[in-house]
């Protein structure tokens, strides 16, 4: 979404510099995810991650067992004392052990017939599902080397103050204020290789590419004598179509290995 605005705002005046920002891949755009009430940084939960069946989070993930770690005497001992893991599949964590989840709301609206004086339409309602005024989110931008201190400043700048995203926009929803972080927000560490295995956590989805530049959702980073482990490795997809505001129009269906996801 971000993306989208900074691309309506400085699309035409970049000229050339508008491939290099946009199209090239050496500038990237984050996701957005929420701060805590004490302003740290939260991020996808790894869906490695599990409770028993039942158990509350109560706000924290300090309880949460990783199953990749988990030996055949654990499983053995949690089926005897009935104690069925299911897997978390949504919420952020922070570093201090926080478990956060974004609030919603939901409202339902219904379109208006002009033709009969302002009244509801029939047969047409619909909702809108918002996440809340007032929560607060960062996100991160990357640029190559190559990419000029003047093209940056550009991005950077059209980030800055007031923008207008997703859907409804020129209605209530849609408003947010930014500002830039003086400091970076310090990565996730690196666990580094366990038992001879390399483990991604993907911190972002996924959209992966074979040979050919066809989308494929079998992890492959063309590593010499590398192999997936499906085995090991806890792995969610998700199918969305993007709509291009500019168009009007959904673009293709895309096919991508979720945020999350822990690739063994």
């Amino acid at each position: 979404m971000l993306f989208r605005s900074v691309a309506a705002k400085l699309y035409d005046s970049l000229g050339q510099d508008a491939f290099t920002v946009f199209h090239s891949g050496k500038v990237r755009f984050g996701n957005g995810y929420p701060l805590s009430a004490a302003g740290e940084p939260a991020f996808p939960v790894p869906f490695a991650w599990h409770t028993a069946k039942g158990e509350e989070m109560n706000g924290s993930v300090t309880n949460i067992k990783n199953l990749f770690h988990a030996t055949a005497a654990q499983h053995d001992e949690w089926e005897k004392a009935g104690d069925q893991q299911k897997q978390l599949r949504s919420g952020y964590f922070t570093r201090s052990g926080a478990h956060l989840q974004p609030a919603k709301r939901y409202r339902l609206k219904t379109a208006i017939d002009r033709r009969k004086m302002g009244m509801a339409e029939e047969s047409q309602l619909y909702g809108y599902e918002s996440l809340q005024a007032g929560s607060r989110w960062h996100f991160s931008v990357e640029f190559d080397d190559e990419v000029s201190d003047g093209v940056r400043q550009q991005v950077l700048s059209a980030l800055g103050g007031t923008l207008r995203i997703g859907r409804s926009r020129t209605a209530e929803y849609g408003v947010l204020e930014t500002s830039l972080c003086p400091t970076a927000i310090e990565p996730l560490p690196s666990a580094g290789p366990s038992e001879g295995r390399l483990i991604i956590y993907c911190l972002s989805d996924l959209a992966l590419t074979d040979e050919q530049g066809m989308p494929t959702l079998v992890p492959d980073f063309g590593l010499s004598g590398v192999t997936f482990d499906p085995a090991k490795s806890f792995l969610r997809i998700r199918s969305y179509a993007p709509f291009n505001g500019t168009r009007r129009r959904f673009d293709l269906e895309r096919q991508v290995i979720a945020k999350g996801s822990v690739l063994v």
